[in-house]
């Protein structure tokens, strides 16, 4: 199944769930229509993935906090003092080591909270439980202590773009010119090493998850499909 056959039943799916008109004639092949191959589907597990993209894709997300929310953020946060010992000519840099200290703090507090919202938002999806309880069972003993794993994965499928740098892989750097950026750092410092995506959890057994993911999500397209053509030949 092509990248655009995916997409288009994807959204036709998601678009069937929230429709009050479910008509179907041999002349009119709606959401109805869509809804009856959906029902058919073997694999169920995965159109309620396909659904929960949906509903993530509707839903209202928190804001990344952009570089000039951190800078506001570093200047709330309390100043440390220079060691009493320390010399006079080595006072400017222990100045900017300080701004620099706290800039990096503000960026964990930054980081911490956007991940705290968006994993938020992620609970709220409807589809969300019988996701998580469907994927348990595909992967049975596959993972060890699964559930939260599943949930970290789940988070992650949904939005994989960076946070810090949009999914551009690249900073910005301030008074360099328009042009001038950066590689955006490791995940260690809230980054994406200049991949434009967020790591994925949980190393191996999250590879695990993820397979599980696309191969019930491939699945599901192909019965819908052939479900599809199948009904629309008998309703000839």
């Amino acid at each position: 199944m092509s990248a655009d056959t995916a997409t288009n039943v994807d959204e036709r799916l998601v678009r069937a769930s929230n429709t009050s008109d479910l008509t179907v004639t041999p002349d009119r092949q709606g959401d109805g229509f869509m809804l009856i191959a959906a029902a058919k589907t073997p694999r169920v597990v995965g159109r309620h993935l396909i659904a929960l993209h949906g509903e993530w894709d509707g839903c209202a997300k928190p804001r990344r906090m952009m570089e000039h929310d951190i800078t506001a953020l570093r200047k709330t946060l309390p100043a440390g003092l220079p060691p009493l010992v320390l010399a006079p000519k080595h006072l400017d840099a222990w100045a900017d080591n300080e701004l620099k200290r706290r800039h990096r703090q503000a960026e964990v507090i930054a980081n911490g909270w956007y991940e705290q919202e968006r994993m938020t938002s992620v609970a709220r999806l409807k589809s969300l439980e019988r996701v998580k309880v469907g994927l348990l069972d595909v992967l049975g003993a596959k993972v060890e202590n699964p559930e939260p794993k599943v949930l970290g994965v789940l988070a992650w499928w949904l939005d994989t773009v960076c946070p810090k740098c949009g999914g551009t892989g690249q900073l910005a750097v301030a008074g360099n010119g328009p042009q001038a950026s950066r590689p955006c750092p490791s995940r260690h410092r809230g980054g994406c090493d200049a991949t434009g995506q967020r790591p994925l959890p949980h190393g191996h057994d999250g590879r695990i998850i993820e397979r599980a993911i696309l191969e019930c999500i491939s699945r599901a397209r192909q019965h819908i499909g052939a479900y599809r053509k199948a009904l629309r030949k008998n309703m000839r």
